[in-house]
């Protein structure tokens, strides 16, 4: 299956999303911490993740400035990004943003989730 990062800093809620997409078989790297992923995601040689899953609200680097960091580096600049909201007023942020292919809402079911993933990584 498909190498995924997610950042969220809400702990329950990335717990969640990494277990329903470890159960799928994913291999899933998770981080509450933005600058710890971004760094991560910085290391030479290292496997990048086919998607990387993006709260929005997060203190220090917010979602809106952890896309803006991933576009100016070339070897993260085509990942794919599923961006996850509690506010709908975030999305025009990233509509037609580079990478962007699908946002979720919270609250949202886990089988929304797993669909949406899905949907994204088969090219959807």
């Amino acid at each position: 299956m498909a190498r995924i990062m997610v950042v969220d800093d809400d702990k329950a809620a990335l717990g969640v999303v990494r277990e329903t997409l470890e159960a799928d078989r994913h291999t899933v790297s998770a981080y509450a911490d933005p600058a710890a992923a971004l760094k991560s995601l910085a290391k030479e040689g290292a496997a990048l993740p086919e998607l990387l899953i993006l709260d929005v609200m997060m203190p220090g680097i917010d979602g809106v400035e952890f896309h803006r960091r991933l576009q100016q580096d070339a070897r993260t600049r085509a990942l794919k990004v599923l961006v996850l909201t509690a506010h709908q007023r975030f999305e025009p942020r990233f509509v037609g943003a580079a990478g962007v292919k699908g946002f979720l809402t919270r609250p949202f079911a886990v089988e929304v989730l797993r669909k949406t993933v899905s949907a994204i990584l088969a090219g959807a």
